[in-house]
């Protein structure tokens, strides 16, 4: 049968399609109260995590991956950004609060390269990122500036942060110099391929008007991403962004066995 010119399909929901929550509850069920209780477990007991979490990030994955494009509703599909031409060393950039629920933005093979066969990218979730080479350069290096505390230096008791997933040249400890020092380990870094998809997807975003480096950085950490612009202007968005913060403070628990963020 042929569609008419110009119909649009209706957009269906993961319950439409049979998400099997219900079905899975009663087999857990079935086997007892311990299995019972896995249904929503998350890494280091977090209780926000279970079970309406679970489920709720179940059916994000339905209509994201078993559910055609064309019947996604619009707000499903990942926003397409402004790419905007070379970027200069010490731009910053903004992580989505929506795009890294399921930890990557979108079912695209290279971005499976990029965060399937490593470390997930919840990471990025609300992160506020520092351009440290030139952004047409591969690898395109980034520095997390909004990370969880990772230790301190032996000379002084300086506080190190979380910088990345990726060692850079060892396992040194790097330091942004200028007005409010900034010592960190581990960059991110992306081909400018992903990086350019990312940008594209929306998933990150170039910080227009950007603050000064040393405001940044001498704003508490859990500040840091409203104050280079970061907003949820919708209930949607706020509901899509509680369910990365806590996506994000599992993925820090399960990788690093570290409680962040502490304000959820």
């Amino acid at each position: 049968a042929q569609i008419a010119e110009g119909f649009a399909p209706r957009s269906l929901s993961a319950e439409e399609v049979g998400d099997g929550l219900e079905e899975w509850r009663t087999l857990y069920a079935a086997l007892g109260p311990t299995f019972s209780s896995q249904l929503g477990d998350a890494p280091g007991g977090d209780a926000e995590a279970s079970p309406e979490h679970t489920d709720a990030m179940l059916r994000r994955w339905i209509e994201r991956c078993l559910i055609p494009p064309r019947y996604q509703a619009a707000d499903a599909q990942a926003a397409a950004g402004k790419v905007p031409g070379k970027l200069p060393r010490g731009s910053i950039l903004r992580g989505s609060a929506v795009s890294w629920l399921l930890g990557k933005p979108a079912e695209l093979a290279h971005l499976e390269r990029c965060f399937g066969q490593g470390l997930p990218g919840q990471y990025l979730h609300k992160s506020v990122l520092l351009l440290a080479g030139d952004g047409d350069r591969d690898p395109v290096l980034l520095v997390l500036l909004n990370g969880p505390q990772v230790g301190e230096t032996q000379q002084d008791n300086t506080p190190v942060f979380f910088g990345g997933p990726e060692q850079l040249g060892g396992q040194g400890v790097f330091e942004l110099r200028g007005n409010v020092p900034y010592r960190f380990q581990g960059v991110i870094s992306f081909s400018s391929r992903d990086f350019e998809a990312l940008l594209e997807l929306g998933a990150l975003e170039v910080v227009q008007d950007a603050p000064d480096l040393a405001k940044l950085l001498a704003a508490p950490v859990e500040q840091r991403w409203e104050l280079a612009g970061g907003r949820l202007d919708t209930l949607k968005e706020a509901a899509d962004g509680k369910l990365g913060d806590i996506q994000q403070s599992m993925w820090y628990t399960q990788f690093f066995g570290l409680d962040f963020p502490t304000e959820m």
